[in-house]
């Protein structure tokens, strides 16, 4: 780029010397030499462009054109590889978004969401009565503010919910910067075999869905000791000696639980909602439900008694507990998400990925090469794009192939990919006469793409600077939007392709080329949900890099070629 950034300079001093003459008109002579020096006379440009389409390479000929006619170069071979990839390290703590929920898929398998998180109490207590005197326990509501969820709203999906009895920081968070991803072990920070709470949601018989603010949670065990009844009392500050003659019946703050919220903290360590697996029968869907944090949380109603008359009831208390407040510290939440492809819409038969080797533990050229390639969002299979030899002998070919002379250096001025949904062809009128097959797939899919040098840490390549983006409300170059006129997408990669071209370059040394060092210069990108929705619930199916299907992957590159 620092290329093309120079010779942009040069042609702002060229234009500005018709500007200079006019304010030196005036000047009894002339400086016949301004200008001079400006424009390289040792140096040439020359723009072209290569297409890769269908599996071949369209290049200008330059030996074979003359000044009447033009001519192009046509040649096959597997420029793109495609592949299936998968990580277990995508950061899924301290997110503004909880997720819960099972969704089964005949291609994707079985996807479930589970969350832990604190809880923070959003109600203030008298110091002198607090709950009041012998208070009872009414009603424990999970107040829920649904923000997105998957298509079928109607399966119910039964859930546990579990104290944490142990802080999530230095157990399942990182001590040092309290970080978790989606693959993070929780089971020793709660106890299974003693579910506070059960609840089924979406509930139609109760007529209970993503539009309903709450959903009333069962209490699994209110015996003298039971899990359930001890984590109520203990909000309810109802002190270990309840039954003793020693107890005065107030349910006091002694221990400033609600006026402290690193007091309480210490005391609560929060709650685990975990799906039942077992709870979405096959050939039901399901779905999974994003939850904005800091207006989801418990919602306790108890009552308490009139001291002279204990028969009698005094007052309703309702207290909020939230999963989330900004302005408090060490308010953790980390989502657990998982994939099972060993079961699709029927517990007996695997889902389609379930044969495809895409993990991260494993070498490239072990991953499956795909023509057909997934996305989906949730934390799952991403693309892999590889650039391949057939790919860097294009570059070269830019380098040799000219008449008389070497051309050594290259501009890229604009290098475009085109990424074209499933049942999707080149020609869009073909396009429209296939809607019926084309429409549901484009209503289902990503509306936004990513492009990554490093998927797991969403760390975009510099084309993707999404951070850039937006910190200042700006649209990038790079698009990544779904054109649903044409069924793909469009990836402007040109910063990408500049260092790579640039690279490839370096490598010629006299009449010959060194080999390629792919620890000195990427030949991959990852595409994936774009950085600021990563866990979208869409899913989307693109044609690869191979040349078997309608439409693969599609380059266009301008680029400049300077002697």
């Amino acid at each position: 780029m620092r290329i093309c950034s120079r010779f942009f300079n040069i042609s702002l001093a060229i234009l500005a010397i018709p500007l200079m003459a006019l304010f030196t008109s005036c000047q009894a002579t002339e400086d016949g030499t301004l200008g001079n020096g400006f424009v390289p006379v040792s140096q040439k440009m020359v723009i072209r462009h290569l297409t890769i389409k269908g599996g071949e390479a369209i290049s200008f000929d330059e030996i074979n054109s003359t000044e009447n006619e033009s001519r192009y170069i046509k040649q096959s071979g597997t420029f793109f590889q495609t592949r299936q990839f998968k990580t277990d390290s995508l950061l899924s703590s301290n997110l503004m978004s909880g997720y819960i929920g099972i969704e089964r898929n005949d291609t994707f398998g079985v996807r479930y969401a589970a969350l832990a998180g604190s809880i923070v109490f959003m109600n203030t207590l008298d110091e002198d009565t607090g709950f009041g005197y012998k208070p009872i326990f009414d009603t424990m509501k999970l107040a829920l503010t649904v923000t997105d969820h998957g298509l079928d709203t109607l399966t119910p999906v039964k859930y546990r919910v579990y104290e944490l009895t142990k802080s999530l920081v230095g157990n399942v968070l990182s001590e040092k910067d309290s970080t978790a991803y989606i693959n993070c072990d929780l089971s020793s920070v709660y106890d299974k075999t003693k579910p506070l709470f059960e609840f089924t949601y979406p509930d139609p018989e109760k007529k209970i869905g993503p539009s309903q603010p709450y959903v009333i949670m069962t209490p699994v065990d209110m015996s003298e000791n039971g899990a359930t009844w001890t984590f109520l009392r203990r909000l309810m500050l109802i002190p270990d000696s309840y039954k003793s003659k020693d107890w005065d019946g107030y349910a006091k703050d002694s221990l400033g639980l609600y006026e402290d919220e690193q007091v309480w903290l210490e005391h609560f360590n929060g709650i685990y909602i975990e799906p039942d697996m077992s709870s979405v029968k096959e050939n039901a869907r399901g779905a999974i439900y994003e939850l904005e944090l800091d207006a989801t949380g418990l919602y306790l109603q108890c009552r308490n008694r009139n001291p002279k008359d204990p028969t009698l009831i005094q007052d309703t208390i309702g207290v909020n507990y939230c999963f989330r407040d900004l302005a408090i510290d060490n308010n953790l939440s980390v989502n657990k998400i998982g994939h099972d492809y060993k079961r699709s819409m029927s517990d007996s038969r695997p889902a389609l990925l379930d044969k495809i080797k895409m993990h991260e533990t494993l070498s490239r050229e072990e991953r499956t090469v795909m023509d057909e390639c997934f996305i989906e969002g949730m934390a799952g299979p991403c693309v892999e794009l590889y650039f391949t030899d057939d790919f860097i002998d294009q570059i070269k070919h830019l380098v040799e192939y000219t008449k008389d002379e070497l051309f050594s250096k290259i501009g890229v001025n604009k290098c475009e990919l085109g990424l074209y949904i499933k049942g999707a062809d080149y020609d869009w009128v073909k396009n429209q006469s296939n809607w019926e097959v084309i429409t549901p797939i484009l209503d289902n899919a990503i509306p936004s793409l990513g492009a990554y040098s490093n998927v797991a840490k969403l760390v975009g390549i510099k084309d993707y600077n999404y951070t850039y983006a937006n910190d200042n409300s700006v649209d990038l170059a790079f698009g990544g939007k779904l054109d649903r006129s044409l069924a793909k997408y469009k990836l402007d990669i040109t910063i990408f392709m500049q260092s790579l071209v640039s690279y490839v370059i370096s490598l010629y040394d006299n009449g010959e080329w060194k080999e390629f060092d792919e620890n000195e210069q990427e030949r991959v990108i990852y595409i994936a949900p774009t950085a600021t929705a990563p866990y979208v619930f869409n899913r989307s199916t693109i044609q690869g890099g191979e040349g078997t299907s309608n439409a693969p992957i599609h380059m266009e590159l301008t680029y400049t070629i300077i002697k």
